[in-house]
């Protein structure tokens, strides 16, 4: 998985949309070819209360995708900005595509504050800026 000269992350919220169709709306929307590799990240929360976690990771290949399965974490964005850095140190840096969320500004903020949630694309932007000082090496990050 991680020898893929490019590398595509997209996360994905079970329930919502099966990843079947979350890769099929994505390739779509961002003309991506079905020759592509597009990996999926499912982050599962632990308690948020609590002032430890040990998160647990597997990967599963479900037909031809790749989805890499995180539980018992404190926030999905200190997830995903691990996982694409991560990738970043083999070929090129990933890119990490969301999707637009209909929350307003002020609820993605106070779910990120006090549930780990919410305005995930930006908070893994800016981990990843400050994680990576060389632009080159950082991974890119897409909302559309």
């Amino acid at each position: 998985m991680v020898d893929l000269e490019y590398q595509i992350l997209v996360p994905h919220r079970p329930g919502h949309m099966s990843v079947w169709k979350k890769d099929e709306v994505i390739r779509e929307r961002f003309r991506i070819g079905a020759d592509v590799p597009i990996i999926f990240i499912e982050v599962e929360l632990g308690d948020t209360s609590e002032f430890e976690h040990v998160p647990l990771m597997r990967i599963d290949k479900e037909n031809d995708m790749e989805i890499i399965r995180v539980s018992k974490c404190s926030s999905v964005s200190h997830v995903m900005a691990a996982i694409a850095l991560e990738f970043s140190k083999f070929g090129r840096p990933p890119e990490v595509i969301f999707g637009w969320s209909n929350e307003s500004p002020l609820a993605a903020n106070l779910n990120f504050l006090f549930m780990g949630q919410g305005n995930v694309p930006w908070m893994v932007q800016e981990l990843i800026r400050r994680a990576e000082p060389s632009e080159a090496k950082r991974p890119r990050v897409i909302i559309g």
